[in-house]
């Protein structure tokens, strides 16, 4: 990473020595890579109010509906681009929504998890009735495997941790879900068993 701080006493030698054209070109060259690394990275929000919260909103503002919550603690959002000077845009639990920046602190992500939007983009690439092969040539290997047969079917569950959850019925996905909305998606796995 270019850090644009501690390259400001070369800056000023440059500037110094009236090199207008070079000067310029150079300022341009590090805002730019300091900024494309900011957005090569991956932060997360989390809650420092003083009750312990802070409101996920609808709209950046005060007077909108309130989604969620972010507790204070290990709990974190996902930071999304798309916030403004007094909110930042974020997403908790597949709620996407806005907190005040005066109750939360920001952090560089240490881990790679995805967030719901880049899941549900690989997601969109699958469709019921895909064969096993087509959905690991997209998604790769599961992370773990569960298999059970009844009369008639073979049931076969894919893991990818943090990720995605498929079910397939005689080698053919039946279902497919993000495994953060596990629980929600249920519904639809028994609605399928219902038909």
């Amino acid at each position: 990473m270019i850090d644009f701080f501690s390259n400001w006493d070369m800056i000023n030698r440059i500037r110094q020595k009236s090199f207008p054209v070079f000067r310029r070109c150079l300022l341009l060259f590090l805002v730019f890579f300091v900024h494309i690394d900011m957005k090569s990275q991956s932060f997360v929000v989390y809650s420092n109010a003083d009750d312990g919260f802070v409101n996920i909103r609808k709209e950046p503002n005060a007077k909108a509906d309130i989604l969620s919550a972010l507790y204070n603690g290990k709990e974190g959002a996902n930071l999304l681009e798309g916030g403004n000077k007094y909110w930042y845009k974020v997403e908790k639990d597949g709620v996407i929504g806005y907190v005040n920046k005066r109750f939360v602190k920001l952090k560089k992500s240490t881990n790679s998890q995805p967030t719901t939007q880049e899941i549900n983009r690989e997601l969109d690439k699958l469709d019921r009735g895909m064969t096993m092969d087509e959905c690991r040539r997209i998604l790769g290997e599961p992370d773990d495997k569960s298999k059970r047969s009844t009369e008639g079917h073979i049931f076969e569950q894919w893991f990818y941790y943090n990720k995605y959850y498929l079910k397939f019925d005689n080698g053919f996905l039946i279902v497919y879900a993000n495994i953060n909305n596990y629980k929600k998606n249920l519904k639809l796995i028994q609605d399928y068993y219902k038909k």
